[in-house]
């Protein structure tokens, strides 16, 4: 058996913290969509960890599901805001710049359903920042 490699010798890699569009309501969906960034930009590093779904049609249980209100009021709107969903992206340091910088444009949104909010070379510090609590380990 090869020795263990140092912490020095061991791929980096950074966290990225991104907001996903509503439509996006399963792992599958969202891994579908990193395959098309992944695909776009020539790279093969970028793995989905963790994902937390929040569906915008539970925080409006009074209305059909086909209907959306015309003029919501700013409760309805700060209720959205807060259950948006996340994901956390773990990608190698070598490919950081390029995905962080896709992630960032304007048009992110509409091209990967992705958008960028946070980064780290600590998954805690993303996970901290975007309210999430570590999920725990399957054994």
């Amino acid at each position: 058996m090869s020795p263990k490699l140092s912490k020095a010798l061991r791929g980096k890699r950074r966290w990225i913290g991104v907001s996903l569009h509503h439509t996006i309501l399963t792992r599958k969906d969202c891994q579908s969509r990193i395959d098309a960034l992944e695909q776009a930009l020539g790279v093969n590093s970028i793995r989905l960890y963790d994902l937390q779904i929040n569906s915008m049609k539970s925080s409006l249980p009074h209305l059909p599901d086909d209907q959306e209100p015309e003029h919501p009021s700013t409760d309805i709107q700060k209720l959205n805001d807060s259950k948006q969903n996340v994901a956390i992206l773990c990608v190698l340091h070598v490919d950081y710049l390029s995905v962080r910088s896709t992630l960032s444009s304007v048009n992110s949104m509409e091209t990967y359903s992705m958008v960028s909010l946070t980064s780290s070379g600590k998954i805690r510090l993303v996970r901290s920042r975007l309210g999430l609590t570590k999920p725990k380990r399957k054994k």
